[in-house]
């Protein structure tokens, strides 16, 4: 899975999809490979799913990880 995206070449966090405001910054190696991250958070969380063994993970899901960020956006209100 590509941290790129079509439009305009934004770069994509390879964990929960919000774009990357500050690429090279927040960075993990998942199977030897340099993916980008939005934030210290999806970067830890990347980190620790690689580092478990459970990179699968990445390649069996058909969505990004839910960030709390964007729903914090739609509507200044959490779900859990």
């Amino acid at each position: 899975m590509s941290s790129f995206t079509s439009d305009c070449a934004r770069i994509a966090c390879h964990h929960c999809g919000l774009a990357v405001e500050a690429p090279g910054r927040w960075t993990v190696v998942i199977d030897g490979q340099l993916h980008e991250t939005c934030c210290a958070g999806c970067q830890a969380i990347s980190a620790a799913i690689a580092d478990s063994g459970l990179q699968d993970y990445y390649r069996a899901r058909d969505l990004p990880a839910r960030s709390l960020h964007a729903e914090r956006l739609q509507g200044d209100r959490l779900l859990y």
